[in-house]
């Protein structure tokens, strides 16, 4: 999550992974408050928030200013209360994404290398 906000410039942010179920859980996040984390935990591929959007897109959607987005709608008065305007969600490719048992995997080796 740290890289990710340093990589995008960004003070707040949140990373959510696809469920079998079809949606989309918030991972981690930083920045946001209870209130965000609530309404966002669990979003549907059929939401009209941005990270649902790019897995439909397969893509990266931007919105500029949620105020004016009519999908956004829903959300507006979560944004506001947020203090975020813009909102850039990324679906990632298909070869950059770790499983959540590579990610345990990896963290066992750097937990075993750092205990040497």
């Amino acid at each position: 999550m740290d890289r990710a906000l340093l990589v995008t410039r960004a003070d707040k942010g949140s990373i959510q992974l696809l469920q079998p179920s079809g949606e989309l859980t918030i991972a981690c996040q930083r920045g946001f408050s209870d209130e965000f984390v609530e309404h966002f935990g669990t979003v549907t591929i059929g939401d009209c928030s941005a990270c649902a959007r790019a897995m439909r897109a397969r893509a990266t959607v931007v919105i500029e200013d949620v105020r004016v987005d009519e999908g956004y709608a829903d959300h507006r008065v979560i944004a506001s209360r947020a203090g975020f305007r813009a909102v850039t969600a990324t679906k990632p490719h298909p070869a950059e994404v770790l499983s959540l048992e590579d990610c345990a995997r990896d963290t066992e080796v750097l937990l075993e290398w750092a205990s040497y």
